[in-house]
């Protein structure tokens, strides 16, 4: 069985503060972040939903949502993007 993704695999997602332009442009224009929805951010940590709601409630260095739209909870990709590398870093498995 395979195991979680790795984080690099989700830096397909832009970072704040990126940028992009056209081969020969002059001009660099911000591309939007990335917004993602709780399944996406399971999908980015290698965990279930039901994990990203636990730890919502259990971590308090999970992020907070960017806010609820149709009842569904949404986040910038480099917030959980960045939260998956620091759990990384202090050794904490995030597998449901």
């Amino acid at each position: 069985m395979p195991g979680p993704p790795k984080l690099a695999d989700a830096l397909a997602y832009a970072p704040a503060g990126s940028a992009c332009a056209s081969e020969g442009a002059s001009t660099v224009r911000p591309v939007p972040e990335k917004i993602v929805g709780t399944a996406e951010a399971a999908k980015l940590l290698g965990v279930s939903r039901q994990r990203i709601f636990q730890l919502l409630d259990e971590d308090p260095d999970f992020p907070n949502p960017l806010g609820v739209l149709a009842n569904r909870r949404v986040w910038y990709a480099k917030d959980i993007i960045a939260y998956g590398k620091r759990r990384e870093q202090r050794g904490r498995t995030t597998e449901s």
